[in-house]
């Protein structure tokens, strides 16, 4: 993955990649964010652990699943977390047409804005692949990509273990987690959101979301 960051920050348009602090916060902070939701198996028992350890963090929705699970993003909005746009149906987004493109940003918005009463200002690309096209588009939009720091490929199913230790021997300030919701990753996401959170506040971390906007480079 290192590999790959540094390929991407050096050819994808400008967006965040984590590294940096909201302004007037603690400096040891750490992005969580939580990707594909929201998924009736995973979204619930997160929310009650962010609750439970009075946690903010970031959920990057997929359009499609807001369509299928209002209330769940109602939830996530009750409880004062981030919502943010990952397409409608999760697709590689240079392989789009233009107009496609701006259907799945658009289309997720609105679906967003449905259930919320407010469009998302952060889009997170899907695979984490951005082009100029995609970029233009969101700047149209006023929102802003978000790209990936910390990613300990929970996708791949490697146990909470791993997943835990993969995020923990990569945490900095300003560390932005990718994790991700899923109805075979359930026990995985939510086990290792707990482990973390419980981790990196004995290392004298705080748990934020992402603002969107006003960002200081650490």
């Amino acid at each position: 993955m290192d590999r790959l960051t540094e390929i991407g920050r050096k050819y994808m348009p400008d967006g965040f990649w984590g590294g940096e602090t909201v302004p007037g916060s603690a400096r040891r902070q750490i992005f969580l964010t939580f990707d594909d939701g929201p998924c009736p198996h995973t979204t619930p028992r997160l929310l009650e652990t962010l609750a439970e350890a009075g946690v903010q963090a970031t959920f990057f929705l997929i359009g499609s699943s807001v369509a299928r699970h209002p209330e769940l993003v109602e939830r996530i909005a009750g409880q004062g977390h981030v919502i943010a746009n990952h397409s409608f149906s999760h697709p590689l987004m240079p392989a789009l047409s233009t107009r496609a493109i701006e259907q799945e940003i658009d289309t997720t918005n609105r679906r967003i804005e449905e259930v919320t009463g407010s469009a998302p200002s952060l889009f997170r690309p899907p695979y984490g692949v951005c082009d100029r096209r995609s970029a233009d588009c969101l700047s149209e939009r006023g929102m802003v990509p978000v790209y990936w720091g910390v990613v300990p490929l929970d996708w791949q199913a490697p146990g909470a273990e791993r997943v835990v230790h993969r995020v923990m021997r990569r945490l900095e300030p300003g560390a932005l987690v990718v994790m991700h919701e899923r109805r075979a990753l359930s026990h995985q996401t939510v086990t290792a959101a707990k482990e973390i959170i419980c981790k990196g506040r004995q290392l004298g971390y705080e748990f934020v979301e992402i603002p969107g906007a006003g960002f200081q480079t650490t």
